[in-house]
């Protein structure tokens, strides 16, 4: 729910703000879309990269959730090596 022209959300308390967001894949990423029925042509992957449109929240231990609505939720971690994220695992959403 978005509140008063500002772009946030609550999931869950924490709060969540909508963003493009670019993030380099990893293996297990792309076992986990595959495996848990994620189309990948729903995102755009282009390579080992990925861009999508989502709600942006923090989690603990240092990590990201992204809420892609009607896809479902990528975790992300900062990339150690930039100031980029890393695309870890993916959970479809229950209607996708």
């Amino acid at each position: 729910m978005a509140t008063e022209g500002r772009r946030t959300v609550l999931f869950e308390d924490h709060p969540a703000i909508y963003v493009s967001v670019r993030a380099r894949v990893t293996g297990h990423f792309r076992r986990r879309l595959e495996e848990r029925g994620g189309d990948p042509t729903r995102l755009a992957l282009e390579g080992d990269r990925l861009e999508a449109h989502g709600w942006l929240q923090a989690v603990r231990e240092g990590g990201f959730n992204l809420v892609v609505p009607g896809f479902g939720q990528v975790r992300l971690r900062a990339d150690r090596y930039g100031g980029t994220f890393v695309a870890v695992t993916f959970l479809p959403s229950p209607a996708g």
